[in-house]
């Protein structure tokens, strides 16, 4: 089985310390970009409820 493209030396790309830091600043912008993101869907999932529905404090007060 032959492949139709060409191999990626990936030793030789490792061995380049200017594509180790490439390789180290994206993981790093990806980590961040999954953090943002997780804290994005934590801050609209658990406030979203409680905004929509009454405070309970005023429907005590009403009875």
């Amino acid at each position: 089985m032959t492949p139709d493209r060409p191999t990626i030396d990936t030793k030789s790309r490792l061995d380049n310390p200017q594509e180790l830091s490439n390789l180290r600043r994206d993981m790093v912008t990806l980590r961040v970009s999954i953090s943002l993101l997780a804290v994005a869907c934590r801050m609209e999932t658990i406030p979203s409820p409680r905004l929509s529905a009454p405070p309970r404090a005023t429907s005590r007060e009403m009875r």
